[in-house]
């Protein structure tokens, strides 16, 4: 991950884990709307890929709920917010 991000949503499809806004510290104002991505090479002893830079969301939110179905992951809530957003098989870059 590119920094510190706190109250993150994560949710993983297939090999890969997904990483959802959050905040660069606690605190209701420094919400982001970061999305990153890890690629998870096959089980060995080495460590994973590093995290890629997704596609940011328009919301800048933290605390928020996620799940996938049917390969979208759906990222709810947060603080101070209903908002709903889906991804459909997040880009990788």
């Amino acid at each position: 991950m590119t920094g510190p991000r706190h109250g993150l949503a994560v949710a993983a499809i297939g090999e890969s884990v997904y990483s959802f806004e959050g905040a660069a510290k606690p605190s209701r104002t420094a919400s982001t709307g970061i999305g990153q991505a890890l690629e998870l090479p096959p089980r060995r002893t080495q460590p994973a890929t590093t995290w890629r830079r997704m596609e940011d969301s328009p919301l800048g939110r933290q605390f928020t709920g996620s799940t996938v179905a049917s390969g979208v992951v759906w990222v709810t809530g947060g603080l101070a917010t209903a908002a709903v957003k889906s991804y459909a098989q997040p880009p990788l870059p």
